[in-house]
């Protein structure tokens, strides 16, 4: 046999190959989750509401993926950030409906904006 790993059985498609080629090509999920996550800090309202669980789900979807080997484990800093600013932004939300909620049961009206 030649010297191609797929004619011996070893394949391209095994996750050390995986994680040797994301290695060249940088994986830009966990960059993303974390930008978006510090985007929706910054831009609290509206954007926040939309970027928080943007950047949960992004931050989510690259920890699986390094746990599945298919980014190395050096990208995991920033996709945790992402993924917990995410749920950051998302529980503070939560916070915010839950007492203007609260507000409306007691006295009738939301809390004012102003």
């Amino acid at each position: 046999m030649g010297n191609n790993p797929a004619e011996e059985g070893g394949g391209y498609s095994s996750a050390r190959c995986r994680v040797l080629l994301s290695r060249v090509q940088p994986e830009a999920r966990e960059r993303w989750a974390r930008g978006v996550g510090i985007a929706s800090i910054v831009l609290v309202y509206p954007l926040g509401l939309v970027l928080g669980p943007l950047s949960l789900w992004l931050g989510r979807s690259a920890i699986r993926r390094v746990s599945r080997g298919e980014i190395p484990p050096s990208d995991m800093g920033p996709a945790v950030a992402g993924a917990v600013i995410g749920a950051l932004v998302c529980g503070i939300y939560l916070l915010l409906a839950l007492a203007d909620v609260v507000a409306i049961l007691l006295f009738g009206s939301p809390i004012p904006a102003t």
